[in-house]
């Protein structure tokens, strides 16, 4: 009888001690200070966490338009200093009123009485201005960086349009439906960017802005390549492509023995090795080439690539790195060859190559 009492005295200490302690008891409290502001397509929700070291994270979970129950969890570690959380609530497609409930969870397992708030979403048609008005650029060794905030989790588009640094005309889309970033390359110079924002489930679109960005690009580092065909092979003529800068149309020899362009000799040594060659062509049937690096003391073939037949500017980049660095190339007065091989047993007696904003860049 003696050996009873005395377990049930232990069981009733800890059902004491128990009460006492409210982690212990499988409890924790509640958040406090439930705030929730209308957002767009979403909610932004602001709470303040329990002050207990078990805490780990806080659920919201509401149901949806659909009837299904939506959840998410919000990890202690995106507290601030002061207890209090922040986050939004979206992918809403309405503007009705929902009722949105928050239990903490902590590390052993214990949870907290729920504490609800109801709120109510914004239309959707706002997303596209909110997105435009975040768009920022930061210039990069090359090109730019392209940033925006969304926190709406309604899809958004961002459009594009500028002429680069080999005088293209881009027309980019990017998706914008989240927070994120975007890099624009091949940018030499000041640059003007247009950009406009759409709505992708109504098609809204935001007026149209400017940006003027400037890569981080030494002037020292970016060569633009002139060949000397006073010392080229197989070409029967060249001249200026008519309203293209920096463009020459070449009329190439089928039946040479060789065929290829020469450049002219660097003016000044390469202050990097990190650099690659950046072209646009055409050419009339396909056509095969490649390059060849020569120095003082040595050359190396390197870089095959086709050039299929089109009528449209096509871009080749190439990452002449490792040749730079093994052939010790770049130093001043060195040259490099494109040589030009083509389809065999063609009936004819010539072809043309158009070339045109052929640069040595950074990467």
């Amino acid at each position: 009888m003696k050996k009873y009492l005395l377990f049930l005295a232990t069981i009733l200490a800890c059902a004491s001690a128990c009460s006492d302690d409210g982690t212990k008891s499988g409890k924790l409290a509640s958040v406090t200070d439930v705030e929730c502001e209308s957002f767009i397509g979403s909610v932004c929700m602001k709470w303040k966490s329990p002050v207990d070291e078990d805490y780990y994270y806080t659920t919201i979970s509401y149901r949806n338009a659909a009837g299904q129950t939506i959840s998410k969890k919000v990890s202690r570690f995106g507290m601030a200093a002061d207890g209090t959380t922040s986050t939004y609530v979206g992918g809403f497609s309405d503007t009705d009123e929902y009722e949105f409930t928050l239990v903490a969870h902590g590390y052993s397992g214990a949870k907290s009485a729920p504490a609800v708030v109801r709120g109510t979403p914004l239309d959707i048609s706002g997303a596209a201005e909110y997105v435009m008005e975040s768009v920022a650029f930061e210039p990069t060794e090359a090109g730019a960086r392209l940033s925006w905030v969304n926190e709406t989790e309604i899809g958004v588009l961002l459009h594009l349009s500028y002429i680069n640094g080999l005088g293209m005309y881009m027309d980019e889309e990017v998706d914008a439906t989240a927070t994120g970033s975007y890099t624009v390359s091949d940018l030499t110079g000041s640059t003007r960017i247009i950009v406009c924002a759409e709505n992708v489930a109504d098609g809204m679109t935001t007026a149209e802005r400017s940006f003027e960005v400037t890569p981080i690009v030494d002037p020292r580092d970016v060569i633009l390549v002139v060949h000397d065909l006073s010392k080229s092979s197989g070409i029967k003529s060249a001249v200026p492509v008519e309203g293209e800068p920096n463009a020459m149309r070449y009329v190439l020899d089928y039946n040479a023995a060789e065929r290829f362009l020469l450049s002219v000799p660097l003016e000044q040594s390469l202050r990097r090795t990190d650099m690659m060659l950046v072209f646009q062509y055409r050419c009339s049937i396909l056509a095969r080439s490649q390059l060849m690096f020569m120095t003082n003391t040595a050359f190396r073939y390197d870089y095959d690539w086709n050039m299929p037949a089109t009528d449209e500017w096509t871009t080749v980049t190439l990452d002449i790195q490792s040749a730079i660095e093994e052939t010790k190339w770049g130093n001043a007065g060195g040259t490099f060859r494109i040589l030009i091989w083509h389809e065999k047993e063609l009936p004819i007696s010539e072809y043309t190559l158009d070339l045109r904003n052929i640069y040595i860049r950074p990467k």
